[in-house]
């Protein structure tokens, strides 16, 4: 995925109402940009880091920039979400998620369960389409990527809508792309939402798919690197 700009740096000074964060770019002017990232941040929350933001030429926008990366150690950490959907689908596409081969179609959104949209529905040469839900996860824990960063009842949801996907005979997939490349491997967040590690382990071994991905930030553009072991 390339960003259709490239990013400028600053500084990240403070996150306040949840949707908004203060930028110093470099050159000196302060600036407040939009947070796409509706979670608690926990690990990239970071006043004093280096951040990257994506210009925008909407003249209509209050907010001219939108806060896609946060700077730790030596990598950085992608903040905004829903680029993980993107980069998701190119690790599909590219062969790195195991399982899934000769693929022949994808479409976004579409509606499934009882009142949810799969990130994506992907058809390949055999067998039933995949429903595929897609997590962003910007959280570690020394080399290992973890998910979620708060308590999350739409998680939950979406795993018993993908074993519902599984126990009428179709393929369900839930794919974790971590939003840095400084990981080896995935396992859940049981400190922080243990009934979401249960039921993760829970729908895996009754059928639904769990696999894990990188993905590398620069200036241009977010990709998919490699595929991780689950724990």
């Amino acid at each position: 995925m390339r960003y259709p700009h490239p990013l400028l740096q600053g500084t990240y000074l403070r996150r306040y109402q949840r949707f908004l964060v203060d930028v110093r770019l470099d050159g000196g002017l302060e600036v407040t940009v939009h947070c796409p990232n509706t979670g608690s941040m926990l690990g990239i929350n970071l006043p004093g880091a280096p951040c990257l933001v994506l210009p925008s030429d909407n003249p209509n926008r209050k907010l001219k920039y939108t806060l896609e990366a946060v700077r730790v150690g030596r990598s950085w950490v992608g903040a905004h979400p829903a680029r993980a959907n993107t980069v998701g689908r190119e690790a599909i596409e590219r062969g790195l998620v195991q399982g899934i081969s000769e693929v022949v179609g994808i479409r976004h959104e579409v509606p499934y369960g009882l009142s949810s949209r799969a990130d994506l529905l992907v058809t390949t040469r055999r067998g039933s389409p995949w429903m595929v839900e897609i997590k962003s996860a910007s959280m570690v824990d020394g080399r290992t990527s973890m998910f979620p960063d708060a308590v999350t009842e739409r998680g939950l949801k979406h795993l018993d809508e993908l074993l519902g996907v599984v126990k009428q005979g179709g393929r369900a997939l839930l794919l974790f792309v971590a939003t840095r490349d400084d990981v080896d491997r995935f396992r859940p967040a049981a400190h922080i939402d243990p009934v979401y590690a249960t039921r993760l382990s829970q729908v895996a071994r009754q059928g639904v798919v769990v696999r894990a991905v990188t993905s590398r930030v620069t200036r241009t553009a977010m990709r998919p690197v490699r595929a991780i072991v689950v724990e």
